[in-house]
């Protein structure tokens, strides 16, 4: 753990509770402080959360540490399930417990044996040496290895699906991410408009424990971001399902997107949704790229976030509308990106220095310091509540048609 001006990087176990607080008819126990899901809850509630997975703690006295006692944790499950009675059980580590060694894989296959009729999972990515990234991809591959249905009961219980006009999963559009409800919206009427799909599963930001027992019941699973791939392609092993990755972003990479998911599923995406939504934006284009002509000096991008989303959004700006990427980085040290380098804190801190006059897309904490607007975030920490789900997204044409309205506000904005 190093020392930091602003937050520390998010641990793996904050990747593991934004990914499962959204799944609806569940409940989730931490073996942990109290004060850890109180602050967190009330995180998540200014981040749109709410309402979805029960969140629970045990809380912890010095003979669960020094003695290593695990009563807490079976008597808290106890009360959780003849309370909410819920469809599934997710254990989640904390910092403490990790230091300690308790093996929460070993009290879940124990309390599996109590509660035979309720799926019980166990994370293990709770430590301070793994970040978010590496605890969202294991939430999302313990849930679709534990909670899928195996391919015998699938066709059983929700084969039916698998009818015309088809269903997809998205899998990755989690709460840690910035806008995630609004980027799944999108892809949602993008698949909707050019395939005629309906969304099985929209994992996690839309999901239930019963949809995500019908994973395998879909025709295409979409792995936004790189953490949804392990679990994409479990899937694909499991229901021979394919599965294409990366998130749509600006015109052309929208309609590339929409080809490439047409190849995966044997159907060309509708040439005329297609035709209509791409002319929307390239009259926007055309109108941007005149004052990225004029205003030259301001058309220039910093931006920092997500990887993909990171890498989308440069591309767009730099391939469609001319505009100069100064500077890109990601947020996280998760994989490897040769195109999108990791900045430590001193260098995003350097960099949002020289984007002075220039356009700054980054965290809301990035931008907060560096006395920018929050209109230009596309990335957490942030310090706003969030609590509008049909806010713009940035993917899609209709993210493209907004990334173009800000920046060219930015660029006629006098500083």
């Amino acid at each position: 753990m190093g020392l930091y001006r602003f937050r520390p990087p998010a641990s793996g176990r904050m990747g593991i509770l934004w990914t499962l607080s959204t799944i609806r008819n569940a409940a989730l126990v931490e073996f942990g402080s109290m004060g850890h899901m109180v602050y967190a809850r009330v995180a998540l509630e200014r981040m749109g959360v709410s309402g979805a997975c029960g969140l629970y703690a045990t809380h912890l006295n010095e003979n669960d540490i020094a003695l290593g006692s695990t009563d807490r944790l079976l008597e808290a499950v106890r009360a959780v399930m003849e309370k909410d009675v819920p469809q599934a059980l997710f254990l989640l580590p904390s910092s403490v417990p990790e230091i300690i060694g308790t093996d929460l894989g070993a009290l879940a296959k124990e309390l599996r044996g109590l509660y035979p009729k309720v799926p019980v999972m166990a994370f293990g990515k709770g430590g301070f040496h793994e970040d978010a990234c590496h605890g969202v991809e294991e939430a999302l591959t313990v849930l679709a290895r534990e909670l899928a249905l195996p391919p015998e009961q699938e066709q059983q219980a929700a084969w039916e699906h698998k009818a015309e006009p088809g269903t997809f999963n998205i899998i990755g559009s989690c709460a840690d991410r910035f806008r995630f409800r609004a980027e799944a919206a999108e892809l949602e009427r993008l698949m909707r408009g050019a395939f005629g799909m309906k969304p099985q599963c929209v994992m996690t930001a839309g999901a239930s424990v019963d949809s995500l027992r019908t994973l395998g019941a879909a025709s295409l699973n979409l792995a936004v971001r790189g953490e949804a791939v392990a679990a994409a392609e479990l899937l694909q092993g499991s229901y021979g399902t394919p599965y294409v990755q990366g998130c749509p972003y600006g015109i052309e990479g929208t309609t590339r997107w929409l080809t490439q998911v047409g190849e995966a599923i044997g159907c060309k995406p509708d040439a005329g949704f297609v035709g209509r939504e791409a002319a929307e934006a390239k009259q926007a284009a055309r109108l941007l790229t005149q004052t990225v002509r004029y205003r030259k000096g301001k058309a220039r991008l910093f931006l920092g976030g997500p990887a993909e989303s990171v890498t989308g959004i440069s591309a767009f700006a730099r391939e469609e509308l001319g505009m100069t990427v100064e500077a890109a980085w990601r947020d996280s040290l998760y994989g490897e990106s040769d195109a999108v380098p990791f900045y430590t804190e001193r260098q995003w801190m350097e960099a949002a220095k020289a984007a002075e006059g220039a356009i700054l897309m980054a965290s809301g904490q990035t931008l907060q310091w560096a006395g920018r607007p929050d209109t230009l975030q596309i990335a957490n920490p942030d310090l706003a509540w969030r609590i509008n789900p049909h806010a713009p997204p940035f993917a899609g044409y209709r993210g493209a048609l907004h990334l173009m309205e800000l920046w060219a506000n930015e660029m006629i904005r006098e500083n």
